[in-house]
């Protein structure tokens, strides 16, 4: 695991290293990788070089380029990173969940909440992360469920098209792949498709288009009229919870 701090308080960043460190000593957890960022800037410029950072720790009221801001250039390149607004002002609150924030911190209250939102952090990486098995006849898979893009259907077989561009087939039911993944935000929006709604951008008419962070790729699936309410009303209430709408 690895995890940013970034604030441009030195005192912070400090203090929060050796909370986090800390709570994963005694929790007796594999000690992540922890880098520290003085300001926004920086930690983007990381991020587009392709350094990963599952759980960030972000200030809001920070020089030449807001928390706020960085959080919402973050989410135009991953969906993926758990972002935790630690600051000065609870105010700023009722923003933080435009960019799908996942949890937001005062810093008079960082020692009390800190140990609890950890806790919530570590559940939601490992939905994110957790391996789900896809066992055939003659073969069995593990795959990732955000490294899921959409599921296919033809016949017999199903065909799992990844992120990473490969495309797996394997002879499985689409209602099986169903009921494995509906607990990692995937909705069936056609008798033959289970699409991740993560991926979703928008909807044209009975048209999903979506996008795959850090990649120029634009796919178009159908929406099917017998699957076009049930799919709505699921996707919209995604969007809710995430915060989005």
């Amino acid at each position: 695991m690895r995890i940013a701090i970034c604030d441009d308080q030195e005192a912070i960043r400090n203090r929060l290293f050796q909370s986090i460190k800390s709570y994963f000593i005694n929790n007796e957890i594999t000690n992540p990788t922890i880098t520290l960022f003085s300001d926004a800037i920086s930690l983007l410029d990381s991020i587009k070089q392709k350094n990963f950072y599952d759980i960030i720790f972000l200030d809001i009221d920070m020089p030449q380029l807001s928390g706020m801001d960085c959080a919402k250039e973050i989410r135009r390149l991953s969906s993926d990173n758990i972002i935790v607004f630690v600051t000065n002002y609870s105010e700023y609150m009722p923003n933080a969940f435009t960019v799908e924030a996942f949890d937001f911190i005062v810093k008079d209250r960082l020692c009390q909440k800190l140990p609890e939102v950890l806790d919530r952090c570590l559940l939601k990486y490992q939905k994110l992360h957790g391996n789900i098995l896809f066992v055939s006849k003659k073969r069995q898979i593990n795959l990732i469920p955000r490294e899921i893009i959409y599921v296919s259907s033809y016949l017999r077989s199903v065909t799992f098209h990844l992120v990473s561009g490969e495309e797996i087939e394997l002879t499985y039911q689409i209602k099986e792949c169903d009921a494995k993944l509906a607990p990692f935000d995937f909705c069936r929006c056609h008798h033959s498709i289970l699409v991740n709604l993560s991926y979703v951008s928008e909807i044209q008419d009975k048209t999903l288009i979506l996008k795959v962070p850090m990649q120029k790729k634009r796919i178009e699936l159908p929406i099917g009229g017998k699957y076009y309410d049930s799919f709505i009303e699921t996707f919209m209430f995604y969007k809710t919870r995430k915060g989005v709408l």
